[in-house]
């Protein structure tokens, strides 16, 4: 999806060129809203019948790893299932079926909203009932699903007396695993080290970091470079933690995130090759930032509708370019430099036909 448009020299291609420069200038969301191009339909990933929604994915080239749901049913979610997804943008993609709920046995497996790839694995936590709680792997080679760390693990392991997840996580280049512990008498920051898990920040720790909330939990994580990029609803802040280090910092606070234009709660973050971090939130936002320069870097991206079905179920990357998913399908977003480059055209071109009629 490249630009590849010439640009005449003409008064009419400029004059032309300067009119649309204008409607992108007066309704920038309704133009990059109208530019997403659909990369996966529900439809051609579902397991079966139940399978409604996709939760969540990672592209590896043309091949995905999509992770698909259905509705619940005698505590089960039913159509459950992590698919790979051979030949994207061929118009005829294959369809293997790694893991569905009936791997898991009996317990309620909900929705994956961690999901990352690591070597031969997807990796995830799950939430949901206790018998499914942990951190699990997929092989993408054989399908073959084991548990990393289950819920008694996590709890040994942390110190902690019980274990939530709400889904924010992050694999760093080794494979470990940054995660929340969520419940609200052990809330934590923690991270896998091979068969230990490390606490790196407890519940004081979240508190003071998320300009003192009460509810310090973790609503969203992304991992860029050493800088694990961490956000709070409760406080509606942006936040910091060094891998490196253990140093910690704010990286946008509520009246930042206001003034930039941020409204609702954070949904998902995730951090992408080209250095930025995006953040997409619960009002169907999405937004780009440097973790270097939070506040310097902080735009505006793209709106993804209006209506609740085009929520951000999850964000990730697809050709070179930033990719989300709603319940109904996985999109791609042309590259924003194009549209800020188009902008800045056409404001030289307004310009110049200033003063050509001066």
């Amino acid at each position: 999806m490249k630009n590849t448009t010439s640009y005449s020299h003409s008064t009419c291609r400029i004059r032309t060129m300067a009119a649309a420069a204008a409607g992108i200038l007066a309704a920038p969301f309704a133009v990059l809203e109208a530019n997403f191009t659909q990369i996966l339909d529900v439809d051609a990933v579902r397991l079966n019948s139940d399978t409604s929604t996709i939760q969540n994915f990672v592209f590896d080239g043309s091949t995905a790893y999509v992770a698909v749901g259905g509705t619940v049913s005698s505590g089960q979610w039913d159509g459950h299932a992590v698919q790979q997804v051979t030949g994207v943008g061929t118009g005829t993609p294959a369809v293997t079926t790694l893991m569905t709920s009936g791997d898991w046995g009996t317990g309620f497996f909900s929705p994956i909203h961690s999901f990352q790839r690591t070597g031969d694995f997807v990796q995830f936590g799950t939430t949901g009932a206790a018998a499914v709680l942990g951190i699990h792997r997929v092989n993408v080679n054989s399908g073959g699903l084991t548990t990393r760390f289950d819920r008694d693990a996590i709890i040994a392991a942390s110190g902690a007396t019980n274990y939530a997840h709400l889904g924010a996580s992050a694999t760093d280049a080794a494979g470990e695993f940054y995660f929340a512990n969520t419940n609200s008498q052990n809330r934590a920051l923690l991270h896998t080290s091979g068969p230990d898990v490390n606490l790196l920040l407890n519940s004081a720790q979240l508190t003071a970091l998320f300009d003192g909330a009460a509810n310090e939990n973790i609503n969203a994580m992304a991992l860029a470079g050493t800088t694990l990029v961490l956000a709070n609803n409760s406080a509606t802040v942006l936040a910091a933690y060094n891998t490196t280090n253990a140093a910690t910092s704010t990286l946008l606070n509520e009246a930042q995130l206001d003034a930039g234009g941020f409204t609702g709660n954070f949904a998902r973050l995730f951090a992408a090759p080209n250095g930025l971090v995006y953040a997409a939130s619960t009002n169907r936002g999405i937004f780009s930032f440097d973790p270097g320069d939070a506040a310097g870097t902080w735009s505006f991206v793209a709106t993804t509708g209006d209506s609740t079905a085009w929520n951000v179920q999850a964000l990730g990357w697809y050709e070179d370019e930033l990719a989300f998913a709603t319940t109904s399908g996985i999109y791609a977003i042309p590259e924003p430099r194009f549209y800020a480059a188009l902008l800045g055209l056409g404001a030289l071109a307004l310009v110049w036909i200033r003063r050509r009629r001066g």
